[in-house]
């Protein structure tokens, strides 16, 4: 339908696998996460910082399990134990009071960036800052 492509992940079948595709606003790059915690950059999307990269290869967190970037800057991450990690200069005081879920899948986050949800496995959604109740 017309969207750029920006190049894609050389990823070996049955090693390492693609978890999530995390575009940069404006649509000039993405990123994208797999199951090793590696984050991938294309187009315009620029690469982790050292002290970024420490937090999602911290021996706390097992698995990323999804990813969103924030509409004013950074990222947004949910660890296997539901519980949400900031990168890239990402505002983590959005989420303060944030009570981690078991079993996340799925994180979005707000147009304003000042709320989001997550879907655990049991079907429930857990929501923060001013997603509509």
């Amino acid at each position: 339908g017309g969207a750029p492509d920006h190049g894609s992940a050389q990823l070996e079948v049955g090693s390492d696998r693609a978890v999530s595709l995390v575009p940069v606003p404006g649509g000039g790059g993405y990123r994208v996460l797999t199951m090793e915690r590696d984050l991938i950059s294309f187009g315009s999307a620029s690469q982790l910082s050292s002290a970024d990269r420490a937090v999602m290869l911290s021996p706390d967190i097992v698995v990323v399990n999804d990813m969103a970037a924030l509409p004013g800057g950074g990222l947004v991450f949910v660890d296997g134990g539901g519980q949400l990690f900031g990168l890239d200069g990402a505002d983590e005081s959005l989420w303060q009071g944030w009570a981690a879920v078991d079993n996340p899948l799925a994180l979005a986050v707000t147009p304003s960036g000042l709320g989001g949800v997550v879907l655990p496995r049991n079907g429930s959604l857990a929501a923060w800052g001013d997603v509509p109740q």
